[in-house]
């Protein structure tokens, strides 16, 4: 009995063929001086966020799984000047195969389920658009010990963008929306971003959302 049908394949390779596209517009936008380094690390950090949508394609769990692992090995392996397309300065490349992993962990535990894709989306999505906000609108800088420099209005950002993570989740899979559970639920998201130590919020952020999303009974 075959593992894999031929939608996975498909489903592989087409989901295969986005990611590298994304990261060769990075390297063509940069190269150009279109964009900034650090916009196009937040901006393919949003769009994979895609994944929680994406991965409905597949028929079985293993293919979904093989596909995150594929890319994170990538990741781990790419040549330096890959690594640079993203880093620089306080990114560093440990932080997208982090991300990358993460995204492994979350498919082969929660695959095409409300939790998994709110894991996805959060991470990607409100994680992305606080960079972007930030970087460009924070003018009200916070810092503790053991974290990186952050604004007020990052943080606001990575609240909308939980809101909006919830909101797609709910679209996709169903359920009830439960509004209270959503703004506590972007609240407790924000404030663990804002606490997470340098590169760790690519790992703490998923794990909170699950956790909380089982709580609540997702």
């Amino acid at each position: 009995m075959l593992v894999c049908s031929v939608r996975d394949v498909f489903a592989f390779f087409i989901s295969l063929a986005i990611v590298f596209s994304v990261i060769l517009l990075s390297k063509i936008l940069e190269e150009k001086k279109v964009a900034s380094r650090d916009f196009m690390r937040e901006f393919t950090h949003i769009v994979m966020g895609s994944w929680g949508v994406i991965w409905i394609l597949f028929d079985t769990k293993v293919a979904a799984t093989t596909l995150t692992l594929v890319i994170t090995l990538f990741l781990i392996f790419a040549p330096s000047k890959m690594k640079k397309i993203y880093s620089g300065g306080e990114e560093k490349h440990i932080g997208l195969i982090l991300y990358a992993t993460m995204f492994t962990v979350v498919t082969f535990l929660f695959w095409n389920t409300r939790i998994g894709s709110l894991a996805i989306f959060t991470l990607a999505f409100s994680d992305g658009t606080a960079g972007i906000i930030g970087k460009k609108y924070g003018k009200h800088k916070y810092e503790l010990l053991w974290t990186q420099t952050r604004s007020l209005e990052g943080s606001l950002g990575f609240y909308i963008g939980s809101i909006i993570s919830w909101i797609l989740a709910w679209l996709i899979y169903g359920g009830a929306l439960l509004p209270v559970f959503m703004f506590i639920y972007s609240l407790i998201l924000m404030v663990t971003e804002a606490l997470s130590p340098p590169h760790t919020d690519n790992v703490i952020i998923p794990i909170v959302s699950v956790v909380m999303g089982l709580l609540i009974g997702l």
